[in-house]
């Protein structure tokens, strides 16, 4: 429901300023491995009641229930984007709940977003402390590995954080060895299959909700030439010089 109910696109126009585009799973559009086909959720607040609705068949009011029906979408304070993203997201949750066609808890729900000190956040995030929280990622590495292995590898950096290997549906036997057969291959071919698959599982599971990822841009004057753009690397000067004649005044 949360992922239906998310506005993506007011948040990219009018948050990032259209400088972002939505976000099609672990791997970013555009990489090695990403899979162009992959579905995509959109905002869609009649989808997002019909899921509303199945999840309460399935326990989701004990689910508030034990959490007092008070629902926290954490953020690290001082981030204005990531704050409006939590609060479009409390947005949505409410829109679903206040819909005619939706299934009451049975208590009202209480949203509220909630911003931490970085150093707090980090601790609690590590700690599985936070039921909602907003994060992002950086690769260290240009491969599809250092996406899915944080998001989707079971006992790595977030999945292990969101409890994946324990969530319902989920087999991380199976996935986990998707990513471990993905790293070792050498064959390009291959691992787009197996990426393809992992991609897919997560999906799927709706373990996170996939906001955006950010649109990269370089300016410069037009006297500048020999830049070439490396998404892993800052520009390297050596091949970079100006047509422009030196003041020697």
């Amino acid at each position: 429901a949360f992922s239906w109910a998310f506005d993506y696109d007011t948040y990219i126009e009018n948050v990032l300023q259209g400088f972002g585009q939505q976000l099609q799973g672990p791997v970013p559009i555009g990489m090695f491995g990403h899979y162009d086909d992959l579905f995509m959720f959109e905002y869609d607040l009649e989808e997002a009641v019909d899921a509303w609705n199945i999840a309460m068949t399935k326990g989701l009011d004990d689910i508030l229930a034990n959490m007092s029906y008070d629902l926290e979408i954490y953020y690290n304070s001082g981030n204005t984007n990531r704050e409006r993203a939590c609060l479009l997201m409390k947005d949505g949750i409410e829109a679903v709940i206040a819909d005619p066609d939706s299934t009451d808890p049975s208590e009202t729900l209480n949203i509220d977003v909630v911003a931490l000190e970085w150093a707090s956040y980090l601790y609690q995030v590590r700690n599985k402390q936070l039921p909602v929280f907003f994060l992002g990622w950086a690769p260290d590495y240009a491969d599809p590995d250092n996406y899915v292995g944080p998001f989707v590898r079971s006992t790595l950096t977030y999945a292990s954080r969101i409890g994946l290997a324990v969530s319902e549906g989920w087999n991380e036997t199976l996935v986990d060895g998707w990513i471990t057969d993905a790293a070792q291959s050498t064959n390009p071919s291959e691992r787009e299959d197996i990426y393809e698959d992992i991609q897919v599982a997560i999906v799927d599971h709706v373990a996170y909700l996939w906001c955006y990822q950010a649109t990269t841009f370089h300016v410069e004057s037009a006297h500048m030439n020999g830049y070439q753009f490396n998404a892993m690397h800052d520009p390297y000067f050596f091949h970079y010089w100006s047509s422009k004649a030196i003041p020697t005044d």
